[in-house]
């Protein structure tokens, strides 16, 4: 049987989770965990405010904490302002229809509502009986299609290229506008649906945007507020790219790093909250090392709290004691990071991403490094998207189209990461 490795500090479980904090009655993650970044939570509860229908696109690198910063704001428009909001996600699949987002937004808006309808008062109002017929009607059609709302099979729009339903995207707007007015004669301030995982729809730019363009009107729905997490190219790449979309979504509200301090106080704050009655807490890691990899992983909140964990499954309970600092951690971290990209990696890759951590702790572009590593900019490019799907390089920020990147923290300890 595993050993507990928490419990004989004090705590109950791990507080280095990269689950997204949650605003449902969670014993583990609340949200009440939620730490910093008041004014950028207050930009977004202002533009939300703002308008009758609002769909603001939160943006930044992968694992800088969107989805839980995202969570914290819903939970603030629904204790303060009186919005229905729900702690799931709208989770974008990779393949998706026209007629399979209204489905999911229609699911998420009924979702959000029964956390402040009675049960008697929301299925009577205007539109419900409909959507829960037309939902039902469109999973059957979509089985049928093999183009699952539900976020399996299928193709992105195929319903829109190869089918001709029986109802169109006109009947999914009709029923979130009834939905939302209906609610906000009832009293509730709006509705909030928050979409996630857009970086799917990444990985075919040209039809997302399509997409995109062809569901407009389901974002202009009076009383509805899409909230969207994603990285600096979803804004650039997909939302920009037809007017009809780009004049729809205001400009993105950039998420940066989280300061060492604030990562400091969040450590803290899980710790204590996940003490045991009133046992004396031992810190499973130093602050040291905390401070060293908040500074190599540069933002990736998600890659850093995975490292300080592993490190501690790795070597606490044997004869290492807590608090772990680099010099336990970095024997453990180094060689698991290795053996993953060795997988993942071609030995051309592993070769050509050592030149590029040669570079140094600064930022670089595809043509950065063309000359560099004497590549073709075609090789550079197929280049970067395998060392990005494998996680050895990260998306910093976007310059025009320029996208910087930066060597991602784990790949920094495989190639033989020292402390200054």
């Amino acid at each position: 049987m595993a050993t507990n490795i928490w419990n004989p500090l004090g705590i109950r479980t791990s507080p280095f989770f990269q689950e997204a904090l949650d605003i449902s009655e969670s014993d583990l993650r609340p949200i009440d965990l939620f730490v910093g970044r008041a004014d950028e939570a207050e930009n977004v509860l202002q533009r939300t405010l703002g308008g009758d229908s609002t769909r603001l696109l939160v943006s930044g690198q992968p694992g800088v904490g969107k989805t839980t910063f995202i969570q914290h704001v819903k939970s603030r428009l629904a204790s303060e302002h009186g919005f229905a909001v729900s702690s799931e996600f709208c989770r974008v699949p990779h393949q998706l229809s026209v007629t399979a987002l209204g489905a999911d937004l229609l699911r998420a808006v009924v979702r959000s509502l029964r956390n402040v309808l009675p049960g008697n008062v929301l299925e009577t109002l205007g539109g419900f009986e409909r959507t829960r017929a037309l939902v039902e009607e469109t999973e059957r059609r979509a089985r049928q299609w093999s183009v699952s709302v539900l976020g399996s099979g299928g193709g992105l729009g195929s319903d829109r290229k190869r089918h001709r339903p029986a109802f169109g995207p006109d009947q999914f707007q009709d029923m979130l506008a009834e939905l939302c007015s209906g609610a906000m004669a009832q009293g509730v301030a709006g509705t909030v649906v928050h979409l996630n995982n857009l970086e799917n729809l990444e990985r075919d730019p040209e039809e997302a945007s399509l997409l995109l363009r062809d569901a407009r009107d389901y974002f202009l729905v009076p009383g509805l507020h899409l909230l969207l997490g994603a990285t600096p190219d979803f804004h650039s790449r997909i939302l920009s790219v037809h007017a009809q979309v780009r004049s729809v979504f205001r400009p993105p509200m950039a998420l940066a790093p989280m300061k060492l301090e604030d990562v400091q106080e969040m450590l803290q704050r899980r710790l204590d909250h996940l003490r045991i009655g009133r046992q004396e807490v031992t810190p499973p890691v130093t602050s040291e090392l905390v401070g060293q990899l908040h500074t190599l992983f540069r933002g990736d909140l998600r890659g850093m709290l995975g490292a300080l964990e592993e490190a501690c499954y790795q070597a606490l309970g044997s004869l290492r004691p807590a608090p772990l600092g680099l010099e336990e951690a970095l024997p453990v971290l180094a060689p698991l990071y290795q053996g993953q990209l060795v997988s993942e990696l071609r030995r051309a890759e592993l070769a050509h991403l050592e030149r590029l951590a040669a570079l140094g702790e600064k930022d670089f572009r595809q043509a950065d490094v063309i000359d560099h590593l004497g590549l073709s900019q075609g090789r550079v490019s197929a280049l970067f998207s395998r060392l990005e799907r494998a996680q050895a390089i990260l998306p910093i920020r976007s310059e025009g189209r320029s996208q910087y990147f930066v060597i991602a923290g784990r790949a920094r300890l495989a190639l033989g990461y020292r402390a200054d």
